[in-house]
This record gives C-alpha cells, structure tokens and sequence, in this order.
C-alpha cells in the first residue's frame, strides 16, 4: 500500500541507443517531440500480459525552458484483488468492486532532465517515483515498442553505401548509487538472513513444485550500526559461504526509518562495498492519490528539489 503523503524516488540513468550501432545518434528532445504526438492523439499505450494489464503515458509535459521532461505513467492490472476498507470499531469490510473492462490502478511521475549528466554526453538523469507495479521493466517495455514504432527511419550505412533501417532504444540504470556501508552510518541493521535455493527431488513428480527457499534468520544481540554493522554482515556472509549459501540478505532500516533489505552474494570480498540505487524520500502536506490522473506540479517541484 502507497502511503498518503510520502512517496520514495528511484535516480537512474537514461540513454537513447541506436539500433544498430553505426547508426546515427537520436537527440532526446527529437524524440520526445514526437512521442508528445503520440501521446497527444491518445495512442501511447499498450496492452500486456495477455490482456488483463496496460500500461501508459497519462500526462506529458516537455518543459524546454527548464530541460525537463514530466511524465505520468499509470498502469492498470485486471488481476489484482479489489481492494477493501476496514471500519476501525466494527470491523467491518466494504470492497470496491471493478467493473468488466476494469483493473486496480496506480500512477508515477518521471522527471527526465535533458542536459547530460556529463558535457557532451549521451545519458540523463531520470527520477522516478516508487510505486508497485510501474518500473524498470515496464517503462522500458513501452518506450522501446514506441521508439521503434514512430521513429525507424532511413539512414545510409557508410561501410557499403546501402541504405537502411534504424531505430533508437531506450535504456534505463541505476546511475546514482550508495554502498551499503554508507547506508549503514545512519542507518541500523535489523538482522541477516542466509538464503539457499533447493531442489526437493522427492517432489519432482509434483509439476508446481520445483524448488523450496530455505532461510536462516540471524539478528545481532545489540543496535548495530556503521562500521560494526558491516563487520557482523561479514563474518556472516563466510560463515554462509562455508555452508554452501550463495547469498545472505541484509536487512536494516534507513536514516528514514524505513526498512529495505541487501542482497550479498557470498563471494564478495565485503558487504560494505555492495552497491544499489539511491533512493530519496518525497513528503508533502496533502493527500496523495493512488493513481493521478494529471501531473502534479507540486510534487514534480519536490522531485526537482532532491540532491
């Protein structure tokens, strides 16, 4: 569940490749002004998963003064549960019941900045908003089935004069990232546990169960944080490299108070070291819908303010 007035942000890293590699490069904003189109003639959506998801553009707004980009992507999926209220005294429940052509919805805001995180370069920073079902695989999925779509194009191809066909892809990473080390000097290890994937032959005739997760829950006795912290995550990580598991799984809460959770392979020299995207928290003083139907400018001027 999405909280009210509290939104986590993901940074990645955004490039347009061309296909193929030879190919003349894309500018993002000749892109984006054409994608503008499709999203103006309410084309800029598509259906997945067999039928019972979609994903979209909502809104989109090219700020060339500012050198942003604002996106709203909503995504809609048939097959999750309706959701349900609780009254606090009685108990008692009230479901929201989709109707046929109807799936549970929600929204997340995109700020693409358009200068280059480095002069001349060919990648730029992109903030996200956290929000289930809207990520990395999805977005990408739909602006690679558009980018393909609405801007393949001619070019003639140097090494033999042949002309050609050429698109561009877009590619989204990590691109500001911590340590967990520097996570963990603010932050308190909750505990580890070592996780180890099995298969359970005596079950092999059974065709929904392949594989059982075995895991081994370890807390420290006392507040770990820093420095400390990441000396007991490694001395757990080679006392479950010599127990055959391949991984443990940090868990510790933030300087935020909210908890999140590592994986460590084994073999990694220190935990403290392991990299993962940098998350930032957006908190503002009114009420938050689950899916948005238009961008919100007051929120998009929260993400701006982000370091």
């Amino acid at each position: 569940m999405l909280d009210q007035n509290q939104r986590w942000i993901h940074f990645y890293g955004i490039h347009l490749a061309q296909v193929p590699p030879d190919a003349p490069t894309y500018q993002i904003l000749e892109v984006f002004q054409i994608l503008d189109q499709v999203y103006r003639d309410k084309k800029f959506f598509t259906v997945i998963d067999k039928g019972t998801a979609s994903i979209r553009i909502r809104d989109l707004s090219i700020e060339k003064v500012k050198g942003q980009i604002h996106i709203l992507f909503q995504y809609s999926d048939k097959k999750i549960s309706d959701p349900a209220f609780s009254k606090f005294a009685t108990g008692d429940v009230r479901s929201a019941l989709k109707e046929e052509d109807e799936g549970v919805a929600v929204s997340a805001h995109a700020v693409i900045y358009t200068k280059p995180i480095k002069d001349g370069g060919l990648e730029f920073e992109m903030r996200l908003e956290d929000s289930p079902g809207i990520g990395k695989t999805k977005i990408t999925r739909i602006m690679n089935q558009f980018l393909k779509h609405y801007l393949t194009r001619d070019y003639v191809d140097p090494s033999d004069n042949a002309i050609k066909k050429c698109h561009p892809t877009f590619v989204m990473d990590h691109y500001s990232k911590q340590s967990l080390r520097q996570d963990l000097e603010e932050g308190e290890l909750k505990y580890i546990e070592l996780v180890k994937n099995e298969t359970i032959h005596d079950l092999d005739e059974q065709p929904c169960l392949k594989r059982v997760e075995q895991v081994i829950k370890i807390t420290a006795e006392k507040k770990s944080t820093g420095d400390e912290a990441i000396n007991f995550a490694n001395a757990v990580k080679r006392y479950a490299r010599t127990k055959d598991y391949h991984d443990i799984r940090v868990v510790f809460n933030n300087n935020e108070g909210k908890q999140r959770s590592v994986k460590v392979p084994t073999f990694r020299e220190d935990a403290g070291e392991i990299l993962f995207g940098k998350l930032e928290m957006v908190e503002v003083d009114y009420s938050l819908p689950q899916c948005a139907m238009n961008l919100d400018p007051t929120f998009i001027i929260k993400m701006n303010s982000l370091k």
